[in-house]
């Protein structure tokens, strides 16, 4: 009777995987006393079947968790701009799978075969401090992009002060010519 219950149990079990279409995971029977004990789980978890790249700032602003990619297919490695990580004054170097650098090292564009998750770590270099007449030459050249306040602020002072020039400096020549027609 106890081998017959294992034994139906069991069938059941492999049953409902295969009709179910799941995995079968870390499944025990144990006939101890008459009974009949089942341990662990039936199915699987993405997480078995699917690996995905996590990109970190370390240090700067975003992550970011990649698509998730079958086990031995190959992902290609994205710059920190494609998934949202920057660090101010700061160069991007490339990606590291040590935080402090010690590990393999991986740039944008590479590929890279997934066996298991893979956390990459953006590596960083600060970036020199600019001086005054390069600030304002890059203020100057900086485009207004959709929805950035700050850029659409200097543009509309730069129209202002460019309108203000065409206006007044004639103004003031002409004010000046009058002035020394007066006195000769």
């Amino acid at each position: 009777m106890k081998k017959r219950l294992f034994m139906l149990a069991s069938i059941l079990v492999v049953m409902l995987a295969i009709i179910s279409s799941l995995s079968l995971k870390t499944v025990v029977f144990a006939a101890e006393d008459g009974s009949i004990e089942i341990s662990g789980y039936i199915g699987s978890s993405s997480s078995d079947t699917t690996y995905h790249i996590i990109y970190e700032a370390n240090g700067g602003i975003g992550s970011y968790t990649g698509p998730d990619v079958a086990p031995g297919e190959t992902d290609t490695i994205l710059p920190p701009d494609a998934v949202g990580i920057s660090y101010d004054d700061h160069y991007f170097r490339g990606w590291n799978i040590e935080p402090d650098g010690s590990g393999a090292t991986y740039e944008p564009g590479d590929t890279i075969t997934l066996e298991s998750h893979i956390v990459l770590y953006a590596q960083w270099t600060v970036a020199p401090a600019t001086s005054t007449k390069e600030s304002i030459s890059q203020a100057t050249s900086v485009s207004a992009k959709t929805g950035d306040e700050s850029n659409i602020t200097l543009w509309i002072s730069m129209f202002c002060l460019s309108l203000a020039s065409f206006v007044f400096i004639p103004l003031m020549v002409r004010k000046k010519r009058e002035k020394r027609s007066r006195n000769s």
